[in-house]
């Protein structure tokens, strides 16, 4: 019975040694738990000021001035000094094509609806695209004059809005039958191809010229440009 006493007491000896045992092991299995927790919250911290760091570099990279509209922009509005205003932005954050001089905007119609606090690029308006609203491109104490273009009088279709051009007129033949030019009028600002003010096109068939009414005098005397015609013309070169 003694014998049976002890082997019982060794039993339960080993009991509670393995009971100890479990014990310590799990508490390894938490304190390991806990190590990964707090390594991977160390991780998402770096990563987190890594980004914080990444944002501030773009931020402190320089501002730009932009344009901002001011309250939502229908399509087909056009656009005032009312609806748009100016805001600064972080260079690195400026989308492309982004305008920066209101004056650019003003009198031009918005693509699509454009909201509120928006940033205003290029290709959200666009210029007026019918000779009705021609006078608006016109410069006070202008006129506008259309003539008649072909590839020959007018520089094969490489002729773009805003672009100055010389006119030729033609003089009288020599007696080889020769026909004689001279300059007419010269730095003369084109506003249209065809009826399209705010576009560009290389397939026109009339170019209308901004120009005084005394140079418009000279242009209707001379004549129609064209083949036969009385007039020529020719690009200027924009950096002579």
């Amino acid at each position: 019975m003694a014998f049976g006493r002890k082997q019982g007491g060794q039993a339960a000896g080993a009991s509670g040694a393995e009971r100890q045992a479990q014990g310590q092991k799990a508490l390894s299995i938490v304190a390991a738990a806990a190590c990964a927790v707090a390594v991977g919250g160390v991780g998402f911290g770096i990563n987190a000021a890594n980004q914080a760091s990444a944002i501030q570099s773009k931020v402190s990279g320089g501002m730009q001035k932009v344009v901002v509209t001011t309250q939502e922009v229908k399509a087909g509005q056009t656009i005032d000094q009312s609806s748009i205003s100016y805001a600064d932005v972080p260079a690195a954050f400026r989308p492309d094509g982004a305008v920066s001089d209101a004056a650019d905007l003003v009198g031009q119609a918005a693509v699509t609806d454009i909201p509120r606090n928006t940033v205003v690029t290029g290709g959200l308006a666009t210029g007026p695209e019918n000779a009705a609203s021609l006078s608006r491109k016109l410069e006070p104490g202008t006129v506008g004059i259309t003539v008649s273009v072909d590839s020959e009088s007018a520089v094969a279709g490489l002729i773009g809005q805003g672009d100055t051009v010389t006119l030729y007129e033609a003089g009288e033949k020599d007696a080889d039958g020769k026909q004689a030019w001279s300059p007419l009028l010269r730095g003369v600002k084109v506003v249209a191809l065809d009826d399209k003010l705010g576009s560009e096109t290389t397939a026109y068939a009339t170019v209308t010229l901004q120009v005084t009414e005394e140079q418009a005098v000279r242009i209707m005397s001379a004549g129609g440009a064209g083949s036969g015609g009385g007039l020529k013309i020719t690009l200027d070169n924009r950096q002579g």
